[in-house]
This record gives structure tokens, C-alpha cells and sequence, in this order.
């Protein structure tokens, strides 16, 4: 997309506000400053905000080769794939078989055969098995798969606190139980020594 100038004019106040925030230099500013006044397009304009929030830069996201390869393979369902063409031969097959026993049924062969390459061609289309370019993730399937990463990553980050959480539970209890015993040796003594005068 083509800048306005009021995009322009919001991302040098995003600037101004990324230097008064001590993000940027002066020289930083007046450089990004001249790259914002020479940018054509957005993605020219996400590329001076790269390193620094603001609502300039989150506008536009940019996703990376590993971003649109990962949707790409978590969208992809071989098995589906596996599954319909091994029904849809199943069925054809078993049509041919009887195909033997009647006129009719051999023209529904013929007929039903020549629907079978299309057919195919849609459910391996359906189920992403094929080439790259038929099944580009659009912007939202990379969304959701980052998020499912982000999830999965957080549940991971909840398991290991929790483990270590129980490890320090668990090392308190210990210290407990020495700190009692201790006590308890020290208690033992002090009768000893007691009972002895």
C-alpha cells in the first residue's frame, strides 16, 4: 500500500516520540526522519520502525520465511489426503466389479470415471497435499500458528516453573525436616545434659 501524507505525519510523531522516550538519538531521528519523508510504501515505512514500538510498526506485519513455512505444514493433511483417495478408489472399484452385472451400472462406471480425476484433484487441493504455490497461508493461518506456537511455548514455560516450584518446595521440606532434626539432636542433649547435674 501507497503512504498518505497523514500516515507520513503520524510516523514522524511516532518518531518525535521514540526520541523524547530516549529510544532514538538526535542523529537517529533526523535520519529516520528523512527515510519516513522518502517512503513510497508501508513496507518501506515498517522498515524504519523495525527496532522500536509503535503503531506504525505494529500495522503492518511482516512475517518471516520460517513463519509462512510452519503454517504451511501445520495446515497440510496428508492423511486426510491418504484417507479420500483410498475411499474414493475403494468405491470406484467396487462400482467397477458390479459394473459386470448390468448396462446401467457399467455407464455409471464410465461416468462416475470421469469424475474421479477432478475429484482427486479437488480433495488432494482440499487436504494441502501438493505443490507450495497451490496452498500460500494467507496472513491469518500465520497468525493463528504463531499463536498456537506462543501457546505451546507458554504451557512449556508453565511446566518447567511448576517443576521448579515443586524442586523448591521439595528442598524446603528438606531443610525443614533437618532444621527439626537438628533441633530435636540439640533438645536431646540439652535433656541429657540436664538430667546429668
Amino acid at each position: 500500500m501507497r503512504l498518505s501524507d497523514a500516515e507520513r505525519t503520524d510516523a514522524v510523531n511516532d518518531l518525535a516520540q521514540a526520541l523524547g522516550e530516549g529510544r532514538l538519538t538526535m542523529d537517529e531521528f533526523e535520519d529516520r526522519t528523512d527515510a519516513v519523508m522518502r517512503a513510497t510504501t508501508r513496507r518501506e515505512l515498517a522498515e524504519v520502525f523495525m527496532d522500536i514500538p509503535t503503531k506504525a510498526s505494529s500495522e503492518l506485519k511482516i512475517y518471516s520465511q520460517g513463519d509462512v513455512a510452519r503454517a504451511y505444514q501445520s495446515t497440510r493433511k496428508p492423511r486426510l489426503a491418504t484417507a479420500l483417495v483410498g475411499s474414493l478408489g475403494l468405491l470406484f472399484g467396487a462400482i467397477a466389479s458390479f459394473g459386470t452385472l448390468s448396462g446401467a451400472t457399467a455407464a455409471l462406471t464410465g461416468t462416475g470415471l470421469l469424475f474421479l480425476i477432478p475429484a482427486l484433484w479437488i480433495m488432494l487441493y482440499v487436504a494441502k497435499v501438493g505443490p507450495e504455490s497451490w496452498h500460500q497461508p494467507s496472513a491469518r493461518q500465520i497468525e493463528r500458528q504463531r499463536m498456537r506456537e506462543l501457546k505451546a511455548a507458554g504451557a512449556e514455560e508453565r511446566a518447567q516453573m511448576r517443576a521448579l516450584e515443586q524442586a523448591q518446595w521439595a528442598e524446603r521440606r528438606r531443610q525443614a525436616s533437618e532444621i527439626t532434626g537438628d533441633a530435636m539432636n540439640l533438645a536431646k542433649r540439652k535433656l541429657e545434659e540436664w538430667n546429668q547435674k
